[in-house]
């Protein structure tokens, strides 16, 4: 039954283990200490408790004076908690030096220190009850009674941080002295509160009146830091020779973990980190290569950002051409961190710009701007502003929100919810540094229409250049939303501060099953990387308690590759799980397992979980499991292989897509067509020794980049009505691509030892037999499996390996990757060959062969257009073809040996502008009159069609309809007449005739 397994998933989420995510297998999150839980240590009467916090959350200890065993003591008491040096001066400064390290360890019980005692307070001085601490605080003093005993004294208070990593901290210290805290002016040592030996700006004070310091900021480290564990906290009070001493107080050191990474919120359809050192492009994380963006003009990468690198603007921009998913027609946020500069002329900063003009749109635009308003010179502050437009109604809403400050910093966000109580109504917030804001000003019809155009601009407005539209500062970390995010969501990012959202993440198979006797199974996790840079892990494997079965997690995992595994930047890298069978009694019966992965560079670990099952008959296939990037928009076949090995019987089961967050998705997976959160369910008529295959499509209806989703196969296994786990495939949603690759292929799918022919298109070349190569885990560049072509392995026909993957690419530009391994000591040659025509007629346009013989690799038509060979590493070996141009050039190990080369007259005779199959191919044993390959291996071989650079806009076509006609007069009409900045042609800040006469000179000049 459906509630049984809701039941069940809802076990894992709420699980009260230590390590137990939310986010379960299917994505990660990362932990570096115990962000997220306020606990109270409190010195002075060991007591836990909980504090709120209305932003982050911080451990709070809290210590105070008097205390005996846990509870306020009586005059004449030892303090428990609080220990003094036993130097004392009768009046005067405590020591005639400044303190230094003997002093302060003098005053803890190892270094002879003694326990402070609760003494009697004068009549003069304040009540033991102050505000600051109602009736637990109490009087302390060097000895008892005090009112004979004047004295100065240092007294040292130890408390514990148990937070693993410290990120900042900060004290609050409120007290009554007598006389003060510290020498002020009037001695060696004018602080009055030292924290592991480091003075803090803290003195004063009076003995009948409370005094204050809040939110004094603590320094963090070995040196005289706060660090995790033991640390001490000194208050030196001064007696100026009257006859008594004392001191009252009450502190809280509250410390918050080091940030942690946000995870990025679903329904991102754009996220530009601007983290490379230069350009001409910057990536765009969830659509890379087709999304990346394109810079124009006095646009600077390389900049030191809030997160990361940055890029900074000097009347420049970056463009990012159209794809389907940045055609909003529903709600919509942008969210991005700006540092401003200083300027001299008011000006509209613009952060991003789609907005594009028609005729034939009412009101005669349709798209969106944000930007920050600094109308006032000179200005200390902007406004948040976005204006945008539909396509249906026409009306132009204008939003107004709050300051942002000049200088430094800010993180802002704009969010957008179209239908906020239905038709008719809209709803617009801003958000600076966290903290929502709802808009004002706003006016007109709510937008109801698309927001799509041909290109998003960043850093300035499309069109003209205006001298008072670019974005003076610098731009990190911009995203686009096609939802409108809740506040929490925003403020989780401004907290995560300079670590910003997630980049790393790991995921791994939720549900696996032996079956039968397995003794154990192979499970794929794969080690995800959107850092611009190649990263490193080591990976750990822990015991995870299921808080759903009892059996024991398994022991004694194994991972290939082992540790350390690097990841290139912009994909994940598979790692596979040996487990070993837990001690399965029962159909039911589950175990759980953690996989860590660690960065050695920065020490950040991410983790998700497992699970593993037994069945006793049925049997699933393991290639089912093949995860895959599914696009938005497109169906994709899948299927479950199920074998019976037993007596024939009836099976009920059910397949249902399940979330990032284990739970069952109602929103973003369509199964056959139905409505998302429709599971598939039948019976399966299974005679003994039968094998079917329960098919069904999958298509993501919503976009949510970056998150592992799993489609779960179930099954009722001892027909009680209720459904075991069996098997799950994992998927991630991609964004549809205008650009898509053609191919994708790393062999990790593949059986190790067996020919790739018959999967995911490869097969053998016609008329052959046994020629397809063999799938290893001899090397790898990713994952643990590549392809190794032998020439010696030929089947009946003895024509060595020739496997072919087919495709019909008949225009356009293409760029065809592929890793490369020539083990030292190898011998023979192999080849990466290009065809124009497959099959017969057979036109071979390129054919480039690594001989390891002659160490090169050289096109095999002009052995001068040749570089060395690299052995016993990986290589890369990239073609970019140009069939429109008829060009081809090819680069090896970075050293680019072929330029500009025919693609129709590179192999003669002549071919057409056509790429119809890729070859991999090693040469003949010499029993057929060859040299035979001793074994080179491939891996990670990617064809990828490149999508056309963007242009800029042409200054002639105002109305951005690719031609110049009537319609573009009468848009610079209206913008003049409107006085929009996008019609000052010339960039004099003014709309003058001159302005006029520079577009009609653009309009005779023509468009390229």
């Amino acid at each position: 039954m459906l509630w049984e397994t809701t039941l069940r998933r809802l076990g894992r989420v709420c699980s009260a283990s230590r390590s137990w995510s939310p986010t379960h297998g299917l994505a990660s999150r990362p932990r570096r200490g115990r962000s997220g839980i306020l606990v109270v240590f409190v010195a002075a009467i060991a007591m836990l408790g909980f504090v709120d916090s209305a932003r982050a959350q911080a451990w709070v200890v809290q210590m105070r004076s008097g205390q005996v065993g846990g509870a306020p003591g009586a005059p004449g008491q030892l303090d428990t908690n609080v220990w003094r040096h036993p130097t004392t001066a009768p009046a005067g400064p405590l020591s005639a030096t400044p303190f230094g390290p003997a002093w302060f360890a003098g005053a803890q019980p190892l270094g002879g220190g003694v326990q402070a005692t609760l003494t009697q307070p004068n009549p003069g001085w304040l009540a033991p009850s102050f505000f600051c601490d109602p009736q637990l605080a109490r009087w302390i003093s060097h000895t008892f009674p005090s009112v004979q005993n004047g004295a100065s004294a240092l007294y040292a208070i130890p408390f514990n941080v148990d937070v693993v990593c410290i990120g900042r901290a900060e004290l609050d210290l409120c007290w009554v002295a007598d006389e003060y805290l510290g020498d002020g002016a009037l001695g060696p040592n004018p602080s009055g509160v030292y924290l592991n030996g480091t003075p803090l700006p803290i003195q004063g004070g009076s003995f009948a009146t409370i005094s204050q310091a809040n939110s004094v900021p603590l320094p963090i480290g070995a040196a005289g830091g706060l660090v995790p564990g033991q640390n001490w906290l000194y208050i030196y009070t001064r007696n100026v020779g009257v006859a008594d001493s004392g001191l009252m107080f009450e502190a809280e050191v509250r410390v918050w973990d080091c940030p942690t990474c946000a995870e990025p919120p679903r329904d991102m359809v754009l996220w530009m980190p601007f983290d490379e050192a230069g350009g001409p492009t910057t990536r765009n994380i969830l659509l890379n290569p087709s999304g990346n963006g394109t810079l124009g003009q006095a646009a600077g990468l390389g900049g030191t950002g809030r997160v990361g690198g940055a890029i900074c603007f000097d009347q420049g921009h970056v463009n990012v051409a159209h794809y389907p998913a940045l055609t909003l027609d529903g709600d919509l946020s942008i969210d991005a961190w700006v540092d401003l500069w200083g300027f001299t002329i008011p000006r509209e900063h613009t952060i991003v710009d789609k907005r594009q003009f028609s005729p034939l749109f009412p009101g005669g635009w349709r798209g969106y701007r944000l930007y920050i308003d600094t109308p006032a010179i000179p200005a200390l502050t902007g406004t948040l502003m976005l204006e945008f437009q539909d396509d249906v109604s026409g009306a132009l809403q204008l939003a107004s929100g709050p300051a942002v400050n000049i200088g430094g910093w800010q993180h802002i966000a704009v969010l957008v919810d179209r239908h906020a109580a239905g038709a008719g109504s809209i709803d617009v917030s801003f958000a600076v540094n966290g903290v929502c804001t709802p808009a004002t000003g706003l006016s007109g019809a709510p937008v109801t229409g698309t927001l799509g155009t041909p290109v998003t601009r960043i850093g300035d407005i499309l069109g003209p250049p205006a001298i008072n539209q670019w974005l003076g500062g610098c731009l990190d970390e911009l995203e686009i939303f096609d939802r409108a995010l809740d506040c929490a969501e925003v403020d989780a990012i401004f907290q995560a501060g300079a670590t910003g959202k997630c980049r790393e993440f790991c995921s791994v198979e939720w549900d696996r099953s032996f079956y039968g006797t397995q003794s154990s199974i192979q499970v794929p996790a794969r080690l995800c990387n959107n850092t611009v840079g190649t990263q490193v892990y080591n990976i750990t494997i822990n015991p995870l308690a299921c808080p759903f079965g009892s059996t024991p997690s398994p022991v004694g995992i194994t991972t290939n590759p082992v540790s350390p595994i690097a990841v290139p930047p912009g994909g994940c890298s598979t790692v596979w799980l040996t487990i070993p069978r837990p001690a399965f009694t029962a159909i039911g019966d589950v175990s759980c397992y953690e996989i860590c992965m660690t960065n050695t560079a920065t020490g950040d670990t991410h983790c998700c979980q497992g699970s593993v099952q037994w069945s006793p008959f049925v049997v699933v296939g393991p290639t089912a499991s093949n995860p895959g990037s599914l696009s938005t928009g497109g169906t994709f076949q899948l299927g479950f292989p199920v074998q019976n090995p037993g007596g024939a019987t009836t099976i009920a089961y059910r397949v249902s897509a399940i979330g990032p967050d284990m739970m069952p998705d109602a929103r973003s997976i369509s199964l056959d067509e139905q409505e998302p959160g429709t599971d598939i369910a039948g019976l399966l008529d299974l005679p003994a020794g039968a094998e079917t295959s329960v098919e069904f499509t999958a298509r993501f209806v919503r976009n949510d980049p970056m998150k592992w989703y799993a489609i779960l196969l179930e099954m009722d296994l001892d027909g009680d009505g209720s459904f075991e786990p069996m098997e799950s495939i994992s998927v991630m949603n991609g964004l549809e691509d205008p650009c898509p690759p053609t191919i994708v292929e790393d062999f990790e799918f593949y059986t190790p030892g067996g020919e790739p022919c018959g999967i995911g298109g490869w097969g053998p070349w016609p008329g052959s037999t046994d020629v397809c190569g063999m799938v290893t885990t001899d090397e790898a560049f990713s994952g643990m499996r590549s392809l190794k072509i032998d020439g010696a392995m030929g089947g009946a026909t003895g024509l060595g390996d020739d496997m072919v993957q087919r495709f019909d690419l008949t225009s356009g530009r293409h760029v065809l990757t592929m890793q490369t391994l020539v083990p030292m000591g190898a011998s023979g040659r192999g080849w990466v060959v290009m065809l124009s025509e497959f099959p017969a007629p057979f036109n071979w346009a390129l054919n480039l062969m690594l001989d390891a013989d002659a160490g090169v690799i050289r096109d095999e038509q002009d052995a001068g257009q040749s570089t060395p060979l690299v052995f016993d590493a990986w290589a890369e070996l990239q073609v970019v073809i140009d069939l429109d141009a008829d060009t081809v050039d090819a680069t090896y190990n970075g050293v680019q040996f072929i330029t500009g080369k025919s693609w129709t007259l590179g192999v003669p005779p002549s071919g057409p502008a056509t790429f119809k199959a890729l070859d991999l191919y090693a040469d003949e044993p010499a029993s057929a009159g060859g040299r035979g390959t001793s074994g080179m291996y491939f891996d990670d071989v990617v064809l990828r069609t490149l999508c056309e650079p963007v242009a800029e806009p042409c200054v002639a076509d105002c109305d951005r309809s690719g031609a110049l006609d009537l319609f573009d007069f009468l848009c610079f009409q209206n913008a003049f007449a409107a006085g929009d900045a996008s019609a000052d042609l010339d960039g004099d800040g003014q709309l003058t005739l001159f302005d006029f006469l520079a577009f009609q000179n653009a309009f005779a000049a023509g468009c390229p």
